[in-house]
């Protein structure tokens, strides 16, 4: 049932092998809510194969009759050379890291035009260059995505508007067949508005770290009634808003991310 074997350090700095199956990527990229792919689609295959976000970029596609397309390094972190291969291979849709983002609506906010929509995450994001990028590409859809590799690439999504640029930008939705739980220290479910723990469900779930049992006992974890469920403890913190929407609000530990 493994369809993919994603590798990952998290906040242990240690290699740690991920077991996605096939129904999360099914649940990712077929009859998803969060975007819609149709045979015309043409996806830009920006990130690296051993990134779980390679698994939207490449399935995405091709299980819905679109076209996944490339782009040398070179043309990827310039500005021209990344509008131009936009350009020529009339690419709708692509996922760029929230740091490489930023670098090319700093250079070139305008490079992004050709698309139709744009995903970005993997750390918080920065009203300030989605500001530029949204002021020079006014037609251009952008998303937040926010989830963990354990729970395949996407947990939740956000479509980032205007009035979001004046604070820190909400993570959004759970995604289609997705369940997320915003727990206390007793695993209990915390009040809208209240900090706790997020926690991921449903059918995006890995299996587990391959051959790490002891850690993947830790981190997949069954809570208690009222949730019920296994789920895959993120080690962020987040809470609910009013309208259902999740705020991200820090990590439990001290995770840094050093470049």
């Amino acid at each position: 049932d493994i369809t993919q074997l994603i590798y990952t350090s998290g906040t242990t700095g240690e290699p740690k092998g991920v077991v996605v199956p096939h129904r999360a990527i099914l649940r990712l990229v077929c009859n998803s809510d969060f975007w819609q792919l149709e045979s015309g689609e043409r996806v830009l295959q920006a990130g690296p194969l051993g990134f779980d976000a390679s698994t939207l970029e490449i399935w995405g596609p091709l299980l819905n009759g679109g076209t996944v397309c490339f782009i040398a390094d070179d043309d990827l972190l310039s500005p021209g050379g990344l509008k131009r291969r936009l350009q020529a291979g009339r690419i709708t849709q692509m996922w760029l890291t929230a740091s490489l983002c930023n670098l090319l609506a700093d250079e070139a906010p305008a490079s992004f035009a050709p698309l139709r929509r744009l995903f970005t995450g993997g750390e918080a994001l920065s009203p300030g260059h989605l500001g530029k990028i949204l002021a020079a590409c006014p037609d251009l859809e952008i998303y937040n995505g926010y989830g963990p590799t354990e729970n395949t690439t996407f947990t939740t999504t956000h479509r980032v508007t205007a009035a979001d640029l004046r604070g820190a930008i909400p993570i959004g939705r759970p995604v289609a067949n997705t369940r997320v739980h915003i727990v206390g220290e007793a695993g209990l479910p915390v009040a809208v508005g209240e900090r706790g723990e997020i926690c991921a469900a449903g059918d995006g779930l890995a299996l587990g770290y391959i051959g790490r049992a002891e850690l993947t006992a830790g981190a997949f974890v069954e809570l208690p009634p009222p949730v019920g469920e296994r789920v895959y403890r993120t080690g962020d913190i987040g809470r609910w808003r009013a309208d259902g929407v999740i705020e991200f609000q820090g990590r439990r530990d001290g995770q840094v991310k050093l470049r």
